[in-house]
């Protein structure tokens, strides 16, 4: 009977051991566990925070869609109510340029033709002056510039005349060329 007792005896304390063993592991398996739970409620939370933050790009979303929508319509409506006046508007408007620009023609080519004119004088009585300079340049042994005193006061006519020429094109350009653009931009 000894024998049996002892035999129990060490059954009884392997089998402390291996409670021991598997209290244990219990102990990881709970604290294992309890960080995945910890996880899960983290992750619900994520979730339910990407969720609302759909719905509400969802709402902003439908929202531009409509603000679009209404900005869509009223573009029409000034788009149909500018057209008939701008139909109007153009033929006046042709007409006031085909004008203008003929005028700026005009001016030009009357310009461009008496400039024309004061060139042509100018070289005639160039060769004139240049002859009496040299004749008189021979019998004198000083040197004199070669110049017409009508040179200076023809190039300042011409000067002011290509200025009033480019003061008429300026007007008439900025007369001719639309301040603002005629027909409404479309984005």
């Amino acid at each position: 009977m000894q024998s049996e007792l002892d035999s129990l005896e060490q059954r009884i304390i392997e089998l402390l051991a291996k409670n021991a063993d598997i209290k244990a592991k219990n102990v990881k398996v709970k604290a294992e566990n309890a960080k995945l739970r910890q996880a899960m409620e983290e992750n619900e939370t994520r979730l339910a925070k990407l969720e609302q933050s759909d719905k509400e790009k969802a709402k902003l979303i439908a929202e531009l869609n409509c603000n679009v929508g209404k900005i869509k319509q009223e573009r029409v409506v000034v788009d149909v109510a500018t057209q008939p006046s701008t139909s109007n508007k153009l033929l006046e408007d042709r007409k006031t340029d085909e004008f203008l620009v003929s005028v700026s023609k005009k001016k030009v080519s009357d310009m461009m033709r008496q400039r024309n004119k004061e060139k042509k004088l100018l070289h005639e009585s160039a060769p004139s002056c240049r002859d009496q300079d040299k004749h008189s340049t021979s019998q004198n042994t000083s040197n004199i510039p070669l110049e017409d005193p009508n040179d200076s006061v023809k190039t300042e006519a011409n000067k002011s005349n290509s200025q009033s020429l480019g003061e008429t094109i300026s007007e008439v350009t900025s007369q001719v060329l639309p301040k603002k653009p005629r027909f409404p931009t479309i984005i």
